[in-house]
């Protein structure tokens, strides 16, 4: 994945969250790699948001606008500790704690709000994942 999106780190935890998928796999995939294309050709996008100390809310919003692809942060508030990441920043040289709530909904399948699968990422951050966008979670809704 990381060949065809090389502007998107993929964390370790995505090839078993895709096991949560609601729909097979060949199903989907196709609004996967949409979703993932659109999150790749962000990038820079995203860097110029968080530059801008953008809320999540607000990069979410723009995302969705320039896209069109749904995309919010986390409603579950008590989710946020598993959605979160680990990573020191090669600019500061600190140690980061990154919040990877941001998710794409699939609109094609699965639009029961309980069901519905997502991909969950953080927007890229100078100096964290060498400026990519950091997936955890492709797979349903948590």
């Amino acid at each position: 994945m990381e060949f065809c999106f090389p502007d998107i780190y993929f964390d370790k935890t995505v090839p078993s969250s895709l096991n949560s998928l609601n729909r097979k796999f060949e199903e989907i995939r196709t609004e996967i790699v949409e979703h993932l294309i659109a999150l790749n050709e962000y990038r820079a996008n995203f860097l110029h948001q968080n530059e801008d100390n953008k809320s999540y809310r607000d990069i979410a919003a723009e995302f969705q606008r320039d896209t069109g692809i749904e995309c919010s942060p986390q409603g579950d508030k008590k989710m946020l500790d598993i959605l979160k990441r680990d990573f020191k920043n090669k600019c500061t040289g600190h140690n980061e704690k990154i919040n990877c709530e941001l998710h794409t909904k699939f609109n094609r399948f699965n639009k029961d709000k309980e069901k519905q699968d997502r991909i969950y990422f953080a927007p890229a951050k100078k100096g964290i994942c060498s400026d990519r966008v950091i997936v955890v979670h492709i797979g349903g809704h948590l």
